[in-house]
């Protein structure tokens, strides 16, 4: 079984059609549909529906789609490590929650850098399931999330604590303290992409027979300084992590407003696999006692 078959099924598996891949790939449709029908022979089932339409994924195609992701992301990983060997390049691959991606992490290895001048950093930002996947696959060395990790080869240490608070402008003239059941009065501008913000409001929501459904959600957006932009012209109120607007609440630019009853403390934990190289034991020791210093 070659590798350029899980590549072309990939391909057509998310373009839904052998022509345009065929095209793409520069053969032709009956040499791609060849290569196809070898993988299913190869693995005894039937991977595709194919129609006048295109091409829908079987079951079975469902399930082999998702190993066929991690073989491909494997193989690339395994020349990025091969070419590291070769060139004795000491690359840290860093997978973190988006806050610590983009809040506390640039600080912290550019510490890391004055103490391993011949380490490169690679940071990306990543959901907390997905950063377990990548270390467990290699894909990344560390990974940062807000939650403990449910693969028992995974080491995790805990870093440091933030919190979601509910913050809006300076100038709104917001109370210092408001009753859970308060906050359906105001526009709120929510973060998509954090299901830990959602999953933690709507549990203290249900503890009064509401959801989050009924908060007056004025739009939702991924980037944190889109909800920023917008909360310093005073168009509402947004939950977002402690860690995100601690220089603007600092500086009286937005507000925190404490909500009775709604505590929105979470951990955040370095985690990697057992038995990590030297490499890793050196960047774990350093990086423990760089980030206690930057998070308390």
């Amino acid at each position: 079984m070659q590798l350029e078959y899980f590549k072309y099924f990939y391909d057509v598996a998310h373009e839904k059609s052998i022509s345009k891949v065929a095209l793409k790939s520069h053969i032709s449709q009956s040499a791609l549909s060849k290569q196809i029908q070898k993988l299913e022979d190869s693995l005894g089932v039937k991977l595709m529906d194919r129609s006048n339409r295109g091409v829908e994924l079987t079951e079975a195609g469902k399930i082999t789609l998702k190993y066929s992701e991690n073989i491909l992301k494997n193989y690339v990983r395994l020349g990025e490590v091969l070419q590291s060997y070769i060139l004795n390049d000491n690359v840290v691959k860093i997978d973190a929650c988006w806050s610590m991606a983009a809040y506390v992490m640039p600080s912290i290895v550019y510490e890391m850098k004055k103490k391993f001048k011949d380490y490169s950093f690679q940071i990306t930002s990543n959901d907390c399931e997905k950063i377990e996947e990548n270390v467990l696959q290699d894909v990344s060395d560390v990974g940062i999330v807000y939650r403990l990790p449910e693969n028992k080869s995974i080491v995790h240490y805990k870093l440091s604590c933030d919190k979601f608070c509910l913050v809006s402008s300076f100038d709104m003239n917001m109370p210092e303290k408001i009753k859970l059941e308060d906050i359906f009065n105001y526009p709120m501008l929510m973060l998509s992409g954090n299901p830990g913000i959602i999953h933690v409001v709507s549990a203290k929501l249900r503890e009064i027979n509401r959801s989050y459904k009924d908060l007056n959600v004025v739009f939702t957006v991924d980037s944190v300084e889109s909800i920023k932009y917008s909360l310093k012209k005073g168009q509402g109120v947004a939950i977002l992590p402690y860690m995100a607007v601690k220089e603007e609440i600092k500086n009286d630019i937005l507000k925190e407003t404490f909500v009775e009853n709604l505590n929105m403390e979470y951990n955040i934990y370095l985690i990697y696999k057992k038995q990590p190289s030297k490499k890793i034991k050196n960047f774990v020791v350093a990086f423990k006692q760089l980030c206690k210093a930057a998070m308390d």
